[in-house]
């Protein structure tokens, strides 16, 4: 979901600032680059040419990571939840 709303938002800079990605791209490519840098894999070749394209990767860049985060500290407040009622019991 977050994903596909990266992928809106640079295809809104393409259009709003035509060649914010190299050349016009289409946006199943758009989608490829925000996947890749939501994942932190950053395996891309399309690359951010002016500054407020490359802000808003940044941006999902370190919304990936706190995701990642967020879920990692909601399944170790699960466990030590889980563990703490079993020992009540």
């Amino acid at each position: 979901m977050v994903a596909r709303a990266f992928g809106y938002a640079y295809a809104g800079v393409q259009a709003a600032w035509p060649g914010s990605f190299g050349p016009e791209r289409t946006w199943f490519e758009l989608l490829f680059l925000s996947f890749t840098c939501l994942t932190s894999v950053g395996l891309s070749d399309l690359v951010p040419v002016p500054h407020h394209a490359r802000s808003l990767v940044i941006i999902e860049e370190v919304a990936g990571v706190l995701y990642v985060a967020l879920v990692i500290a909601r399944l170790v407040a699960m466990s030590t939840a889980r563990m703490s009622r079993s020992k009540k019991d």
